[in-house]
């Protein structure tokens, strides 16, 4: 499938719940190991920029297919726990 870039694939009948069981991206032009909510590291950084810009949201990703729901296991901001664990000591 060739796609010009600006352009959303069309996924058709493609469900992100079977999609994240591959063991590809979600991108249908990708071949790249998912990372995180489906995307590689490539595009998962793409989409959380456009996220961070409030140029779209999660959730109208996942309802496109272009992200898998969050399970909740990433990276906690290690910083914050510190702090937390700090004031509840004082």
């Amino acid at each position: 499938m060739l796609v010009r870039l600006g352009e959303v694939p069309d996924l058709g009948e493609q469900n992100v719940t079977d999609a994240t069981k591959t063991d590809s991206c979600l991108i249908p032009t990708c071949i790249s190991d998912p990372k995180s909510r489906g995307l590689c590291h490539s595009h998962y950084q793409s989409a959380w920029n456009a996220v961070n810009n409030e140029s779209t949201t999660w959730e109208e990703l996942e309802e496109h297919s272009l992200a898998a729901p969050s399970t909740g296991t990433g990276r906690k901001n290690h910083i914050l726990e510190l702090l937390e664990q700090r004031r509840k000591a004082t």
